[in-house]
């Protein structure tokens, strides 16, 4: 599982590469707008701590992609990990331990979209995008 998810990690950055050659080549505006709509589908689907550390960087120039990537893998996709082990280990945990790691998750995952919102907005404000 951790093997699969960090090659299709490798895999989108390594598209990523490539999609950055061309935008030395694309007129200004143009492929900013067509990167975040066309190569965000298919990065958020496959490795969505990549898209999340694109976006930060995007919007704050001074922070690296990778350290926002990380966090976010670590958070969400290391949460979602945690979840099936304790879920495939329940009887197995006692349930108020069991208890115990699912308020922490929801609490971490709830932090984490009002952080990756923040950002969101910033984004939206940024690139002049409708809310939906």
């Amino acid at each position: 599982m951790i093997l699969n998810h960090l090659f299709l990690c490798m895999s989108s950055l390594l598209l990523w590469r490539n999609v950055s050659i061309v935008v030395q080549y694309a007129p200004k505006g143009h492929f900013e707008s067509m990167l975040l709509y066309d190569f965000a589908g298919r990065t958020g689907l496959f490795c969505p701590c990549v898209l999340f550390g694109r976006n930060i960087e995007a919007v704050r120039e001074e922070i690296p992609w990778t350290q926002p990537c990380v966090c976010h893998a670590v958070c969400v996709e290391g949460g979602m990990a945690l979840a099936a082990v304790t879920a495939l280990f329940s009887g197995y945990i006692d349930p108020q331990t069991t208890v115990v790691i699912c308020e922490g998750l929801f609490f971490a995952w709830w932090m984490c979209g009002i952080y990756s919102g923040l950002f969101r907005q910033e984004l939206q404000k940024k690139y002049h995008l409708k809310v939906k």
